[in-house]
């Protein structure tokens, strides 16, 4: 099975890149993923890699720390996706696309570059990479792990070849128990496996006074009333909340609405349906572009820029969050409960299960099932404002029992040196 692996990864690659060639987002930075990455650095490397937006975002305070430890090396960062790259630009030395999975590339990539370590956050085993970091000796370190019941079946099915880039691990930092257990069944160390939780969570609010908050929410143009964000949803979740929630707008009842698509490239859904639905709205780079506040009040703020979100939960009092309404499996719930704000899900929380489940167990979150639920939960919290707000405080307790996870990371790692 290795060995076909290595054969479609190194072989079939250049035919599959054409199809990168129909989207924007597959065109851009194309000659990275085959390891054409120019002259990067002579310095010790600490190199790190996320899959997209959410994880990057996770595993920041982990770079941070290493920076703080490591300064006279320089930090590297990997991600398939290019807005991934993106979130990090301030944080590191070097931002690359990963390598296809094929050992020409890989080597391609990181020819004459001295790597000290390699840091992946959730489960992106690589096996062709694995298999490189093993031969030059390189530590390799799991951060943030999380085996769903998705991912657990399917490695399952192609356990000789994970098993084999598992034993090659140096730690395994994972973020609950039931994916530890599932990690060692898969064929990993035990000795080299510990639950530290998940780093994300780490992430402090950036915005920490009451004059940061009414600065932000001037030039958002937003009046000190309630506050509703659509946080990371996708189009097929957004039909139950049009019909459900921002209706009631047009019932005179005062609140405010801020819709943040998980992709950018489907904003194109959201305006669409809004201009529909005959609903006034107005866009985030619209704002901008007019500066700041002279473009005037509306109740329904689409947000079409990036890495505003985190700042935004400041503002709001409810926040659902996406990825729940559909079969995605939930994003990250506790940014916005670090800003205490009330939450809602979905049905569909595979992959933040344990999160949702101390959410319940806190009484801290509402779950909703369609768009009758979703209009009664409006109309409640702007009845009883005070109930979501003890609500939100007791999100906000949530959040604060997973912090420290970057400093577990810390010492699990390099408790030896």
């Amino acid at each position: 099975m290795k060995l076909l692996y290595w054969l479609i990864m190194n072989l079939a690659t250049p035919f599959v890149a054409p199809f990168f060639l129909f989207k924007a987002r597959g065109r851009a930075r194309l000659l990275e993923r085959f390891g054409i990455w120019g002259k990067l650095s002579d310095n010790k490397i600490f190199w790190f890699h996320a899959a997209s937006v959410g994880e990057v975002n996770g595993i920041l305070s982990l770079i941070r720390s290493c920076r703080k430890r490591f300064p006279d090396h320089d930090f590297l960062l990997t991600s398939t996706s290019v807005t991934g790259l993106k979130v990090a630009e301030a944080e590191v030395t070097h931002l690359r696309l990963l390598p296809f999975d094929g050992i020409i590339w890989i080597a391609l990539a990181t020819k004459n570059l001295d790597i000290e370590r390699f840091f992946f956050g959730e489960t992106e085993l690589w096996p062709s990479l694995l298999t490189f970091f093993n031969r030059r000796r390189i530590p390799t370190h799991m951060i943030n792990g999380v085996i769903s019941d998705t991912t657990f079946n399917r490695y399952l099915t192609f356990r000789k070849l994970f098993c084999a880039s598992l034993e090659t691990l140096s730690t395994l930092s994972m973020s609950n128990q039931t994916s530890a257990d599932r990690i060692l069944a898969l064929g990993a160390t035990e000795d080299r496996i510990v639950v530290t939780g998940n780093t994300k969570y780490d992430r402090a609010p950036s915005i920490q006074s009451q004059e940061q908050i009414e600065r932000l929410r001037k030039s958002l143009a937003l009046k000190s009333a309630p506050t509703l964000v659509l946080a990371s949803i996708h189009p097929p979740e957004f039909e139950p909340w049009l019909s459900g929630a921002l209706s009631l707008l047009d019932g005179g009842i005062d609140f405010q609405v801020i819709i943040a698509p998980r992709h950018k490239e489907k904003l194109g859904f959201f305006l669409q349906k809004l201009r529909s639905s005959n609903i006034a709205f107005k866009t985030r780079s619209s704002q901008l572009e007019g500066g700041d506040s002279d473009n005037g009040y509306c109740p329904v703020l689409l947000l079409d820029t990036l890495g505003e979100l985190e700042q935004i939960f400041s503002l709001t009092d409810l926040a659902f969050i996406g990825g729940t309404l559909c079969a995605v499996g939930g994003h990250n719930p506790l940014e916005a409960a670090s800003y205490s704000n009330a939450l809602c899900f979905g049905p569909e929380t595979f992959k933040i299960s344990e999160l949702v489940a101390d959410l319940k167990l806190k009484n801290a979150c509402s779950v909703l099932n369609s768009s009758e639920e979703i209009r009664k939960l409006v109309q409640s919290w702007l009845q009883d404002p005070l109930k979501y707000k003890q609500q939100g405080q007791r999100a906000r307790e949530v959040w604060l029992s997973h912090q420290g996870a970057a400093d577990r990371v810390m010492h699990q790692i390099f408790a030896g040196d």
